[in-house]
C-alpha cells in the first residue's frame, strides 16, 4: 500500500507533464513560471526592503537613545562639577578668612608676647637695678662701716677708692701725683 493517496488529479498532471506540449503551452507553462517567480522576486524584495527600513529605523532609533543618554548623563556631571566648583570656592574663601583671622590673632598675640616680654624686661631690669643699686650702697656703707673701723680706705660700687671721710683718694692732691 501507498502512503499517499493517488487520485485523479495528480495522475492528470503527472501525465499532462510527461506528454509533449505543443508551443502554446510550453509558452503559457514558461510564462506562468516566469510570473510566479516574479511574485517571488518582488515578494523577496520587499521583505528584503522591509528589514533594511527596520535596520534603519532601529540604528537611527539607537543613535537617538545613546544621545538622549549621553545628554542627560552629560547634565548630571555638569551639575555636580558647578556644586563641586561651588563647594570648592566655599573651602578657598573659609580658608582665607580662617588664615587672616589667625594671621591677626598672631600678630596680636606676637604684638602682646612683645610688648609684654618688653615690659617684664623693663621691669625686671628695674628691678636689678634697684636690687644692685641696693646692695651697692649696702656694700658701701659696710666697707665705710668696716673701713672705720679699721681706718682704711674702701672703694664704693663705683669702683672708685675713697677715704674714710668719703672724699675721693683720686682727688687727693698728695695722691694724685703717683
Amino acid at each position: 500500500m501507498a502512503k499517499n493517496p493517488v487520485n485523479r488529479e495528480t495522475i492528470k498532471k503527472l501525465l499532462d507533464t510527461l506528454t509533449p506540449m505543443n508551443p502554446e503551452t510550453a509558452e503559457k507553462f514558461v510564462q506562468d513560471i516566469l510570473r510566479l517567480a516574479d511574485e517571488r522576486r518582488r515578494e523577496v524584495e520587499r521583505v528584503v526592503g522591509d528589514v533594511a527600513k527596520a535596520g534603519v529605523r532601529t540604528a537611527e532609533g539607537l543613535a537617538s537613545s545613546v544621545q538622549h543618554e549621553m545628554s542627560r548623563q552629560m547634565t548630571k556631571m555638569a551639575a555636580r562639577i558647578d556644586d563641586l566648583e561651588r563647594q570648592v570656592d566655599s573651602l578657598g574663601k573659609a580658608l582665607e578668612t580662617t588664615r587672616s583671622s589667625l594671621l591677626s590673632l598672631a600678630s596680636r598675640s606676637s604684638g602682646d608676647v612683645n610688648s609684654d616680654e618688653v615690659e617684664k624686661s623693663k621691669k625686671t631690669k628695674k628691678k636689678n637695678g634697684k636690687k644692685a643699686g641696693k646692695r651697692a650702697a649696702q656694700g658701701d656703707r659696710r666697707a665705710k662701716a668696716e673701713s672705720a673701723d679699721r681706718g682704711a680706705d674702701v672703694e664704693d660700687s663705683t669702683g672708685s677708692a675713697r677715704n674714710v671721710d668719703g672724699t675721693s683718694i683720686d682727688s687727693n692732691p698728695a695722691i694724685a701725683g703717683i
